[in-house]
């Protein structure tokens, strides 16, 4: 059966969710979580594949702020990973990326994120997230534009903190 298929098939059986009509696997999925967002490929039948923290942990949320914490890669219902929160397929915000790295193809982002369903991977916020495991789906390399921006944050807070010391004595 072909994706458009199976898509319509879902559709008819009553398995929708709003604003998946344009997905088609291999997108990335961006879920906006309050000060963070949380990032999945889909991978087609209303289902995505994401990297998650602390499964095995107690109060891996704040454990995994200074330092590493278990995490594992699922496959979830888009429903069930989105919950109420707010969510766009993005395949765009990466596209400085897309002029330096060629993405995979989607087949390709989908066959890498089936391949590391159920795996148990350390969690790192600087260094491996779920930004950075969607990412390397697509490109082949983990990047993480949410970290790239909190170290200029914290850089130019630190670089401010500095020149005002320097100067002011």
């Amino acid at each position: 059966m072909t994706e458009a298929a199976l898509f319509h098939k879902y559709r008819s059986e009553g398995q929708t969710f709003e604003g998946s009509e344009d997905l088609e696997p291999g997108d990335l999925i961006e879920i906006f979580r309050g000060i963070y967002q949380h990032w999945a490929v889909y991978i087609g039948d209303l289902y995505v594949v994401h990297f998650v923290a602390g499964i095995n942990s107690l109060g891996a949320s704040s454990a995994a702020l200074r330092g590493s914490v278990d995490g594992e890669v699922r496959k979830d219902k888009l429903q069930d990973v989105v919950n109420s929160d707010k969510w766009k397929k993005n395949n765009t915000s990466h596209t400085t990326y897309d002029k330096k790295l060629k993405p995979r193809s989607k087949q390709e982002i989908v066959k890498k994120a089936l391949s590391m369903v159920g795996k148990a991977v350390k969690y790192s916020v600087s260094d491996w997230n779920c930004e950075h495991f969607a990412t390397s789906c697509r490109y082949g390399k983990a990047l993480s534009l949410q970290v790239r921006q909190a170290e200029t944050v914290v850089g130019s807070a630190a670089f401010g903190s500095f020149s005002v010391m320097s100067f002011s004595s």
